[in-house]
């Protein structure tokens, strides 16, 4: 029943104040101490990027690599009162070989530091190195290439496909994807735990999308950016 999450009838607008009465829904890039205090209460957890700095030794917030960090993880978690039961999922931007284990020892660290019993999904396209994570009890994700079964030829994603199925079989908890990836992933993948999230700011874009996917007990986080201009919806879904 989680058309119970209406995103303002379906109308545009610059400020979101809905209360999801489904944990499922969390906030997309809550990558500043400001949206995520005045989001923490609304949503059933939050999205941050993350990159490890292997030189200090610490997670720092950002989206892309030459974006210069304004906060740490730490900085993050400490502002917020709800941390310590909060459902996070980290996007782990540069996860690999060489600093999975330093990586690993310190988000462990922040999690035994702020208390942290809420869903803890660490995601990345480097599948190999989530397993780490996992035996330690954190719940991964495998970010899949981005490609559009709805705009592509089978025969230029079928490749991906082989991806997506070694991580299933190496035991990664979920696979993690866009809304126009949905139905494929339904498809192809009908017993695996899914993670997927919109991009679109469009409400009646976002309603129908939750009514769609909330139906399916295996996508366990919907992921939402905030309403603030009607777009157009992504073809495919």
């Amino acid at each position: 029943m989680i058309i119970c999450v209406l995103i303002l009838s379906y109308s545009c607008t610059d400020k979101v104040d809905f209360h999801p009465e489904n944990e499922r829904i969390w906030l997309h890039r809550a990558n500043s101490i400001e949206k995520a205090r005045q989001y923490q209460y609304q949503y059933g957890g939050l999205e941050v990027d993350v990159f490890f700095n292997d030189s200090l030794q610490t997670f720092e917030i950002k989206h892309d690599p030459d974006e210069v960090p304004k906060l740490t993880l730490n900085e993050w978690c400490d502002a917020l009162e709800t941390i310590s039961q909060t459902g996070v999922w980290f996007d782990f931007k540069n996860l690999n070989h060489d600093n999975c284990q330093q990586a690993l020892r310190c988000l462990k660290e922040i999690r035994r530091r702020h208390h942290m019993k809420g869903r803890l999904y660490v995601e990345s396209s480097s599948y190999d190195q989530l397993l780490p994570f996992q035996k330690e009890g954190f719940l991964v994700s495998y970010y899949i290439p981005d490609f559009n079964p709805w705009m592509e030829d089978s025969a230029t994603y079928l490749p991906y496909t082989k991806f997506i199925q070694d991580a299933i079989d190496k035991g990664v908890n979920d696979i993690s994807g866009f809304d126009y990836q949905y139905h494929f992933l339904k498809k192809t993948y009908p017993k695996q735990p899914k993670l997927i999230w919109t991009v679109s700011e469009d409400p009646a874009w976002q309603a129908r999308f939750i009514e769609t996917v909330s139906k399916d007990s295996l996508v366990e986080v919907i992921l939402l950016p905030l309403v603030k201009d009607c777009d157009h919806p992504t073809p495919g879904f």
